[in-house]
């Protein structure tokens, strides 16, 4: 018999282990609610760090004078009516402040920009011995930052009443109850009362959407491209799918969808998926505050007009800029890191409440 073949057992040390160059996917928030407000120019070179937005008075019918004379018979003369002298005024003086003369009224909303930024720093070792490039994964990642930090002003400043938190500011006198532009599913007029007492908050239904389009067409609120968008999270966008009148409407129409993440319409309103919802416990008085485990959800059912944000564009040097630094300094006289920082100037105000709703509803989605 032949002698046991002897293996090496000492060359394991020249296999290493492989690296696959494709990273994988993660997990990002799908971010919509910036997209529907007025943008404005960033200020230069104006003296101001503030963004201001204007508007002129409604439409007032009880402006408008009856110049017939009724105490003459107009069928005699040609020159039987009442005149509006502009120049007469009460007060005796001679300015054009008469009583039959329109006064025009402009109302100015203010919005303060506020500096963020951040900083991601690379070794230089790092940076010369790495397999993977992390220079463009820092650039990247200062980007998805940035739009999820602005994302958040933006819904603290829609979604919450009082003072702080990202800005956010009164938006009501119904704070708590619903009324002037805070809605409650179903029939409940709070977060934790319907109308008959019970502690209930239903799901967001067809009905509930009907409502909410009503209510901002009371409101004259602008439509955005025809009609008006509600920004809502997949799980409240699931319970209204299995509404019978939306598959219904589905249906019948194949509507190509004109925003990033649209989901669907029903009445005339635009449904967008958005992954960082405003969320809060189902308690008497926490409309305000944020839970991201909440059972709470809050929608928002925008017309336009409604916020305002900078226009993140331009020349402008309060415009986003990434700033990469990769030579020596006083502080780093061996060149020893590479730093990958982000900065821009935003706000978020909310312009006229009435023109939109912000809607609260819980979900029927088991795995909230």
């Amino acid at each position: 018999m032949a002698d046991a073949m002897t293996l090496s057992s000492d060359l394991s040390s020249q296999y290493r282990e492989h690296f696959e160059s494709q990273r994988l996917t993660y997990a990002v928030q799908a971010t919509r609610k910036a997209e529907f407000g007025q943008k404005a120019p960033l200020p230069k070179g104006v003296g101001s760090k503030q963004i201001s937005f204007f508007k002129y008075g409604a439409p007032d019918a009880g402006q408008i004078k009856d110049l017939t004379d009724t105490s003459a018979d107009e069928t005699l003369t040609s020159t039987v009516y009442s005149p509006i002298d502009v120049f007469s005024n009460t007060a005796g003086d001679s300015m054009p402040n008469a009583s039959g003369v329109r006064q025009l009224s402009l109302s100015k909303v203010t919005a303060t920009l506020q500096q963020i930024g951040q900083v991601v720093v690379i070794s230089d070792v790092l940076n010369n011995t790495e397999f993977l490039n992390s220079l463009a994964q820092a650039t990247k990642t200062n980007g998805e930052d940035a739009a999820l930090k602005c994302d958040t002003i933006v819904r603290n400043q829609l979604c919450r009443t009082v003072a702080g938190g990202g800005g956010a500011t009164n938006l009501t006198s119904n704070a708590e109850t619903t009324g002037a532009n805070t809605l409650f599913a179903g029939t409940n007029i709070s977060l934790s009362n319907d109308s008959d007492g019970a502690r209930a908050l239903p799901v967001t239904t067809a009905s509930d959407v009907l409502d909410v389009m009503t209510q901002l067409r009371i409101n004259r609120a602008p439509e955005i491209n025809g009609g008006y968008v509600c920004v809502a999270a997949p799980q409240v966008l699931r319970d209204i799918m299995r509404d019978s009148d939306w598959i219904a409407a589905a249906t019948r129409s194949n509507v190509g969808a004109l925003y990033n993440g649209e989901a669907g319409s029903l009445y005339g309103v635009r449904f967008v998926e958005d992954t960082q919802p405003f969320r809060t416990g189902v308690v008497a008085g926490n409309h305000d505050t944020f839970s991201s485990t909440g059972t709470a959800f809050c929608s928002l059912f925008l017309g336009g007009e409604a916020f305002g944000v900078p226009a993140l564009s331009g020349d402008s040097p309060m415009s986003p800029s990434i700033q990469i630094v990769d030579t020596p300094d006083k502080k780093d006289p061996l060149n020893q890191v590479v730093t990958v920082g982000f900065k821009t100037m935003y706000t978020s105000k909310v312009l006229t409440p009435n023109y939109y709703v912000r809607f609260f509803s819980t979900t029927g989605y088991a795995g909230v």
